[in-house]
């Protein structure tokens, strides 16, 4: 069970907290933004967060989707056997972030004490 309703993106500033969510899905297309504004908001609240975006667009706007900061694009139509290897992937990307931030942190623990 989703423990948080879908959110109005209008109001992603107050909805999102960037250690609220392990992973964020969503489509590319926004009735109050464009898709790429949608990642860069996200991006700006919730940096490290993985995110898989889903769409219907043309191919060449599909090709600017990962540089626009999404780690994952899947084109429509998207089945639900489709999901679980971009998921799984995300989650990877999010034990890697953590696992080197745990490290970095170890570092500079080690070399304060030294």
């Amino acid at each position: 069970m989703c423990d948080y309703p879908p959110l109005n993106t209008s109001g992603l500033g107050d909805c999102l907290y960037p250690a609220s969510f392990v992973e964020i899905i969503s489509d590319f297309y926004m009735p109050v933004m464009s898709g790429f504004d949608l990642i860069s908001r996200l991006r700006g609240v919730c940096p490290a967060t993985p995110l898989l975006v889903v769409t219907a667009a043309d191919l060449a706007t599909i090709a600017q989707i990962p540089d626009a900061g999404a780690d994952v694009c899947m084109q429509k139509p998207v089945r639900g056997s489709d999901l679980p290897e971009p998921i799984c992937k995300l989650l990877c990307l999010q034990i890697a972030a953590t696992a080197v931030t745990r490290l970095v942190w170890n570092a500079q623990e080690v070399n304060a004490s030294a």
